[in-house]
């Protein structure tokens, strides 16, 4: 992105989810590392879970699955 990483995209849409009273949004974050102090700072960003690329298409579909499965039934 051209003004924001996603650490500070990510910190950004967890301030105005507060300060709005809104609700969280889950954000996974897409990475090239699997370093702990990188998944640690993608966390610490406020990110909800990580996928570290290259990923193939079954594990974003689990991830998305996990995501939807939390959300429970929609009404």
């Amino acid at each position: 992105m051209p003004c924001m990483n996603g650490y500070q995209s990510t910190q950004k849409i967890r301030e105005l989810e507060s300060s709005n009273n809104l609700k969280k949004k889950r954000i996974i974050a897409m990475t090239a590392s699997l370093l702990e102090k990188d998944i640690q700072k993608c966390l610490d960003a406020g990110m909800d879970d990580f996928l570290p690329k290259p990923y193939q298409s079954d594990e974003l579909v689990l991830k998305i699955s996990e995501i939807v499965n939390d959300l429970g039934p929609l009404n």
